[in-house]
């Protein structure tokens, strides 16, 4: 039973997805036609025909769907890649001859997370005081360190070095 249901899984899905990828030379476009096909197989396929290196990772998990005539590589690798990290490798014999030599597709591509308010104004507050620690050493070595004005630059210097360490321990 579990075995029929299994095979059963593996039709379906071999329905619902369709894959036809075919290379017009004369132009040097392809045309495309994936439905809910696995991006992998794609890729793969791909590869074969363009006559390119694709480099994937194992765990890349995305299904595309996607129907074009007369589209260029660099065109359907965009879409096709769309979300996700890559980065494609060129070569040619000459600059006005080049072309598409190498893919490799890193993952899905993350958000970063966003700073708070409240951080972005602390991080804000710290650039501040880091700017005045650097104009009041300018100032300093333009003085004597031992004088009376010396002495009040490097108290400054500290309160606001340490005014800096309390605002990182806020931030996180």
């Amino acid at each position: 039973m579990l075995l029929h249901m299994a095979a059963t899984c593996c039709v379906i899905y071999a329905l619902s997805s369709s894959l036809n990828l075919r290379l017009n030379d004369g132009k040097r476009t392809l045309q495309i036609e994936a439905k809910n096909a696995d991006l992998k197989q794609v890729l793969w396929k791909l590869a074969t025909v363009a006559n390119i290196t694709i480099e994937y990772p194992v765990a890349l998990k995305k299904t595309i769907t996607i129907h074009k005539d007369d589209i260029s590589l660099r065109d359907v690798l965009k879409r096709m890649l769309k979300g996700v990290n890559y980065v494609i490798f060129y070569s040619g014999p000459n600059p006005n001859q080049v072309e598409i030599s190498k893919v490799k597709v890193m993952g899905k591509a993350g958000r970063r997370k966003s700073k708070s308010i409240r951080q972005r104004q602390l991080a804000g507050r710290k650039k501040s005081y880091q700017r005045k620690i650097v104009s009041l050493k300018r100032r300093l070595s333009k003085i004597d360190a031992n004088s009376r004005r010396g002495k009040s630059y490097l108290n400054r210097i500290k309160r606001l070095e340490k005014t800096i360490q309390q605002l990182e321990r806020q931030m996180y």
